[in-house]
């Protein structure tokens, strides 16, 4: 994967020239709501202004899923941790592929239920 050489942009956010953007490996929308999904390796950890920017998106109504595998790119989840998803808690817990996927399959659900309801 190729990322943008993101010095394009110095000047851009004065006067705070240390801000520089940072990428999401994934995102889902359906029905206004969001869910965002980022993998770390098995050495990997999220930034604090990732954690900060998933904390914002889960008070706005969205969800995000930092999700951790024992191999680089691999789907053997080891833990993740859930920003604004009802039944989660927002702290790193072990996990496996299956709790990912019921994470997501939990989110999609919700999103149709609030749909519903509206």
């Amino acid at each position: 994967m190729r990322l943008p050489d993101w010095a394009m942009l110095a000047g851009c956010f004065d006067p705070e020239p240390r801000v520089t953007p940072l990428d999401i490996d994934g995102a889902v929308e359906q029905n206004g709501c969001c869910l965002f999904l980022e993998s770390k390796g098995p050495t990997g950890f999220p930034s604090s202004v990732l954690i900060r920017i998933f904390k914002v998106l889960a008070a706005q109504g969205h969800t995000a899923i930092i999700f951790w595998t024992a191999t680089e790119g691999g789907s053997d989840v080891t833990a993740m941790v859930v920003f604004g998803l009802e039944g989660y808690n927002p702290e790193k817990r072990p996990a496996s592929l299956d709790d990912l996927r019921t994470a997501c399959a939990t989110w999609w659900k919700a999103v149709y239920e609030r749909a519903a309801a509206a």
